[in-house]
């Protein structure tokens, strides 16, 4: 089986001997480090845009632009959790330590915690934050110096300059 089209993302399964990646489509790529290929359905109806391997080795995580996160047993390559919250592409995800948890940013500016484990549930890493609103992170408060400088000032890193 030759690659087609440009591989998108690769990742190293936990056994170290084969590798895991996207080549553009809805399904997932395999190869063994001799170059044997295999597919591995991952029923997206996007295309696979970032996948994430268990800290034991066990599951895989897979997100796509069809806004959906799936994840897989990596022996029988049976769907074991499917989290649905993104009301766009997923862009990464990643297991937390343990792999319990598992986080995935999309393109709707959204960042999400799910129960992997148990292969449900979901909420936005930062309650109330919805896609297309400013960051969540408060702002730095403004020194008497920098409001009273220029508009400029106050956007530009670092304390203002005297004039």
């Amino acid at each position: 089986m030759a690659i087609t089209s440009l591989a998108t993302f690769v990742e190293l399964l936990g056994d170290g001997r084969r590798v895991l990646f996207g080549n553009g489509g809805p399904n997932l790529v395999f190869s063994d480090l001799d170059g044997n290929f295999g597919n591995a359905p991952a029923n997206h109806f996007g295309t696979v845009s970032c996948v994430a391997v268990s800290p034991d080795g066990k599951r895989v995580l897979s997100g796509g632009t069809d806004w959906q996160l799936r994840q897989w047993d990596l022996t029988s390559w049976q769907d074991v959790g499917h989290f649905a919250g993104h009301t766009d592409g997923v862009l990464a995800a990643t297991y937390l330590t343990g792999g319990e948890r598992a986080l995935s940013v999309g393109s709707d500016r959204s960042v999400w915690r799910w129960e992997a484990k148990a292969g449900k549930g979901g909420a936005p890493l930062v309650p109330g934050w919805r896609a297309g609103t400013s960051s969540p992170a408060p702002r730095r408060p403004r020194s008497p110096r920098t409001a009273a400088s220029s508009p400029l000032s106050a956007t530009t890193p670092g304390p203002a300059t005297a004039r």
